[in-house]
């Protein structure tokens, strides 16, 4: 019954691009440009202080963000959009996708202003839906799920066989949602490729056989790239990565 301003903050996976961000308000979408942090700021709050509706996401620090609605008039919706894009990461035959949904202090200080915290309360339920559409080869795969309960369906989509996943019922914002998908192959590869003017990118993840007892001992120049962020502390992914160097 007033005018307010809403504050969301949400997490997304940690390894995730941002690619888009949409606000539909009476039917009106207002779309994302990327600004730098101080002007955002700025340009937000003079819209606020002139009376207009704004909107503005920022990035708390890696898989968390917020999102600011400024001046929701009595009766309005606004309904957010958010399209991200991630690599596949397989461990040997098995992929497994993350969803976050639950936003936890780390080591018991939140990293927030204290506008951007979300406030709890237990007497309120917050649930959500899920739906997802599955294509390709890992439609072909042994599809589960360790956290949740959930339901697959065949579907046909312009003659190519998809699988259509659900949630058995509404799910709470308690835990976050593990998808796992296992193939009956040893090992999976993929590569997805961009081209910009007469330039490719490409950018392929695939597991090489090396017969290095029958190799011929030639000169070759490499530049080998490791991921030696935090991640690579779980399991032994880092003593891999060292002994695949070596060898």
């Amino acid at each position: 019954d007033k005018t307010i301003e809403a504050i969301y903050t949400f997490p997304l996976p940690i390894d995730a691009v941002l690619l888009k961000l949409d606000v539909e308000i009476d039917g009106q979408i207002f779309a994302g440009t990327v600004v730098e942090r101080n002007d955002a700021i700025a340009e937000y709050e003079e819209a606020l202080s002139e009376g207009n509706t704004a909107i503005m996401l920022e990035k708390i620090e890696d898989g968390m963000f917020t999102l600011s609605a400024g001046n929701l008039l009595p009766g309005q919706t606004a309904k957010i959009s958010l399209f991200f894009s991630q690599l596949y990461s397989w461990t040997d035959n098995e992929l497994r996708f993350h969803l976050p949904t639950v936003i936890a202090p780390r080591y018991g200080v939140p990293h927030m202003e204290a506008q951007q915290i979300p406030v709890t309360n237990p007497i309120v339920e917050h649930t959500y839906h899920f739906n997802m559409i599955i294509s390709g080869a890992l439609a072909d795969a042994k599809i589960i799920s360790p956290s949740h309960k959930v339901n697959t369906q065949e579907i046909d989509a312009f003659n190519q066989r998809q699988i259509k996943l659900t949630l058995e019922q509404e799910a709470y914002l308690d835990r976050d949602l593990v998808i796992k998908f296992i193939t009956e192959q040893a090992e999976m590869a993929s590569c997805y490729l961009e081209q910009i003017d007469n330039q490719y990118t490409a950018i392929a993840s695939f597991k090489p056989e090396l017969n290095l007892r029958h190799a011929i001992r030639k000169p070759k120049a490499l530049k080998i790239f490791i991921d030696c962020s935090g991640s690579m502390a779980i399991r032994d992914s880092i003593r891999l990565a060292r002994n695949a160097l070596l060898l």
